[in-house]
């Protein structure tokens, strides 16, 4: 009798109001901030930090919760946010603006711009342009769609994922030291991105 009452309740959970109680998981949600363990600390004499723990925050993109279809609306929603509150992103590709708005290859990064075009502009590597270079890009990672400066940022991104091995076993660390202002305003914003994390990481810094 028990065990037929149990059976029939579990039915009506799992099947009958399965779509009510997914609509109540989708919109039921906080931001959680990991932290780092930290190291001990070294003082002098007189109490004085010499080798001390700071505390700042990184927005962590998780793949396993991220589908291929969302990854770069996600991206572009990240992107805005950071920038809305003045933190930087992590930023890498060998391809920037220049003064005048149009793309170049970085002349600080010279290797990093000859693999690139090694690995995407396989016509004459050499002499490729560097929006020929986004354009390609831009077909491979699906933003072509995107205006220039979310296409050029949202394939940053990607290359970033990519020489950082982003995977479902190793998330990747989209903006870094953050303060706790920021961080909490970013966390408010992020809370119901899906893949997407905020987390403290521990700095261990000597003093100057």
């Amino acid at each position: 009798m028990v065990s037929g009452l149990f059976i029939a309740r579990l039915a009506q959970w799992q099947i009958l109001q399965s779509g009510y109680y997914t609509d109540i998981a989708a919109y039921s949600y906080k931001y959680v901030i990991k932290s780092d363990a930290v190291r001990g600390e070294i003082f002098d004499v007189n109490g004085k930090g010499l080798a001390v723990n700071l505390t700042g925050y990184e927005i962590v993109l998780n793949k396993l919760y991220i589908s291929d279809e969302d990854m770069n609306e996600i991206i572009s929603e990240l992107i805005d946010i950071t920038e809305k509150y003045g933190v930087k992103w992590k930023d890498d590709l060998p391809i920037i603006f220049d003064s005048s708005g149009r793309l170049v290859f970085d002349s600080k990064k010279r290797d990093e711009a000859r693999a690139l075009k090694r690995r995407y502009c396989t016509d004459n590597f050499t002499d490729a342009a560097a929006d020929k270079c986004i354009e390609m890009l831009a077909e491979i990672y699906g933003c072509g769609d995107k205006d220039k400066a979310h296409k050029r940022a949202i394939i940053s991104v990607h290359y970033g994922m990519e020489n950082a091995g982003f995977s479902n076993t190793k998330p990747y660390v989209f903006a870094e030291s953050m303060d706790g202002r920021k961080m909490t305003a970013i966390a408010e914003c992020t809370g119901s991105i899906k893949g997407v994390e905020v987390v403290s990481s521990a700095v261990f810094r000597s003093a100057e």
